[in-house]
């Protein structure tokens, strides 16, 4: 049986040198002892097998790693769009739309837009105060918009004295607005007269309610 030996002492330990665990002898690459027959060694020819235990190591090492599991992501996961719950052919809510003041049933500017005068007068009471001021606010505040004041008279008297009247009442109304600061452009008066009476009748109970000036807005 062959045996194989390296063994490197004082020059030997130069890689290019080997010795013979028999005879002793040392060699320079030589193969085989020229005396024992016994196999040589050198240094240089260990280094591939140092090698190959090294790519071995560094393989069984990256696998380890490999065979580590992933840590669990922490990333927040994208939510799914929620399917609409409206069922087809239904119709969409609206936001209500926001009447102007004086279309509003519960404002004062579409509660109160009549003025009453006393027989054969175009005096505008006191009494009207608050509600003609809140149209002049809002007037005066709203430029664009344009109004008419219909003065009108009771049955009594010829057609021509009744116009005249009734032009004197619708005229005194808009002076009212005009003193507190609405345009003048903003406000036509005109005149009915005894035409549009308000209340059927032929007493007083019914001309004190067509003795009046009305605004009307468009």
């Amino acid at each position: 049986m062959i045996k194989i030996k390296r063994k490197l002492s004082g020059v030997g330990d130069n890689p290019r040198f080997c010795v013979c665990k028999v005879c002793g002898r040392r060699r320079l690459h030589a193969r085989l002892c020229a005396k024992t027959r016994h196999l040589y060694i050198t240094n240089q020819e260990d280094r591939p097998m140092k090698n190959i235990l090294l790519c071995a190591a560094a393989a069984a090492l990256l696998g380890a790693c490999a065979a580590t599991p992933p840590a669990p992501s922490t990333a927040p996961l994208a939510q799914a769009p929620q399917a609409s719950t409206q069922k087809p052919g239904a119709a969409v809510a609206t936001p209500a739309s926001v009447l102007p003041p004086y279309k509003d049933p519960t404002n004062i500017l579409f509660k109160e837009r009549t003025v009453y005068f006393d027989f054969d007068s175009y005096v505008v009471k006191p009494v009207y105060d608050t509600a003609l001021i809140a149209h002049a606010t809002f007037l005066s505040s709203a430029p664009a918009i344009r109004i008419r004041v219909e003065g009108n008279t009771d049955e009594r008297g010829g057609a021509e004295y009744n116009l005249a009247l009734g032009q004197k009442r619708a005229e005194a109304l808009k002076k009212v607005l005009l003193v507190r600061g609405v345009k003048e452009a903003q406000v036509e008066a005109v005149s009915y007269g005894k035409e549009k009476p308000k209340a059927a009748g032929h007493d007083e109970a019914a001309w004190s309610q067509n003795r009046r000036a009305e605004i009307v807005y468009p």
